[in-house]
């Protein structure tokens, strides 16, 4: 016979790990967003910063892999750091996970923007590439990130 009260009993010990799981998340994912949304307020991206972020967001992707936000947020920040290579592979990850989540379009496509121009550039000595201007890139990171209840 099916003993309820045992089944009650691991539902609710189930529920208080993946409470725990999730604050676990939270904390750094939150932590990464707060940095990114200063730093659009820096003229230019300090590369500690966006180290920060990313270090966070990594620990973030690793208690929750299936979410494209934090995958998303860190192919912005490799993309503050002309990394368009690993910007492109979070791209692709968050589009694995979540196809139909509006800012991985919408950030594909400034990447996609900003490595035509790179290449246009490449044709011609410059100095080396300095992390990319906060102010010269339209991404709000407004209520899209945002996590609903998880």
């Amino acid at each position: 016979m099916l003993d309820f009260d045992a089944l009650k009993q691991a539902k609710q010990k189930t529920a208080g790990r993946d409470q725990a799981r999730e604050d676990r998340f939270l904390e750094p994912y939150n932590r990464a967003l707060e940095i990114i949304a200063g730093l659009s307020l820096e003229p230019q991206m300090s590369v500690r910063k966006l180290k920060e972020a990313a270090e966070a967001l990594a620990e973030a992707i690793e208690i929750r892999r299936t979410l494209p936000q934090p995958y998303v947020l860190m192919a912005f920040v490799f993309f503050c750091m002309r990394d368009y290579k690993m910007a492109f592979k979070y791209i692709r990850t968050a589009e694995k996970y979540d196809p139909n989540f509006p800012k991985t379009q919408e950030l594909k496509a400034i990447i996609q923007k900003y490595t035509a121009i790179e290449a246009d550039r490449a044709s011609s000595p410059a100095p080396e590439p300095s992390p990319v201007e906060a102010n010269a890139v339209s991404f709000d990171l407004g209520s899209d990130f945002s996590l609903p209840d998880l």
